[in-house]
């Protein structure tokens, strides 16, 4: 599994990958896996496992936590302060706007919402308003599917074989599928139909590899862990035995 912040690319504010990269850079990883997961986590950089070492791109440097860096991508995106009231502004069509943020989780995740509030605190040093919303989960996912959300947190379980990434990502999967941040083009599109159908692994890993990097630069999810499990065995039990499918352990074969 995996967890991650969602932006809506479509929604004007976050139109401009350098915001996008600069929401990346208000994100304290390390401190949301150390404070709410209490370090049972690994940062992950992009939609594939690192346990799958063949696919998994290890050569993407994730989006550091850096403030200065954030002020300075909005200021290139053409966000200040016009009014001197501490939020930055931008004309929008027409229409000078509020960097304003609605940021979504479902209701009772308490992980969610303090993850949310970490983040809402480092975009308040960088000029922005984050309003963190509960919503009840059947409208929750209800929003994400009608794209109607602008940033969410949300999380995807994957399995042991290779990955389909035309679920999630493809552009045909922007209505009806679950690509609800309008990720993709047709560079992007032809690497997930040529995932899809090649049989060689090691093309196939290049071809995970390459999309990596695509989703990295493009920024739709802020990338944020995949977690841990602690696992207790009572020593009275012999041939035990842990592995990564969920939930970890087959006691039908424990003596």
């Amino acid at each position: 599994a995996y967890s991650y912040l969602g932006i809506n690319m479509r929604n004007p504010k976050f139109q401009d990958v350098r915001v996008r990269e600069a929401l990346a850079h208000l994100t304290d990883v390390e401190k949301i896996i150390k404070v709410i997961g209490y370090g049972l986590g690994q940062r992950v950089n992009g939609p594939v496992n690192p346990y799958k070492k063949g696919a998994y791109n290890d050569t993407i440097t994730p989006y550091d936590f850096n403030i200065p860096k954030a002020k300075a991508l909005l200021a290139e995106a053409g966000w200040k302060d016009s009014n001197g009231n501490g939020t930055l502004d931008k004309m929008i069509n027409g229409q000078l706007t509020e960097f304003n943020i609605t940021f979504t989780y479902n209701s009772g995740n308490d992980s969610r919402r303090d993850a949310a509030l970490i983040f809402k605190e480092a975009c308040r040093q960088a000029g922005i308003n984050v309003d963190v919303v509960p919503q009840e989960w059947s409208i929750y996912i209800e929003n994400q599917k009608k794209h109607d959300f602008e940033m969410c947190y949300g999380a995807w379980i994957g399995n042991p074989i290779p990955d389909d990434p035309k679920q999630i990502w493809h552009t045909e999967s922007i209505n009806g599928g679950s690509n609800f941040v309008y990720f993709g083009n047709a560079e992007t599109d032809k690497l997930i139909d040529e995932i899809r159908s090649e049989l060689n692994e090691d093309k196939r890993n290049d071809l995970y590899r390459q999309f990596q990097v695509k989703v990295h630069d493009a920024v739709p999810y802020i990338f944020i862990w995949s977690p841990k499990s602690t696992i207790a065995i009572s020593k009275r039990f012999t041939n035990t035995e842990t592995f990564i499918v969920r939930h970890g352990f087959n006691e039908a074969g424990f003596k």
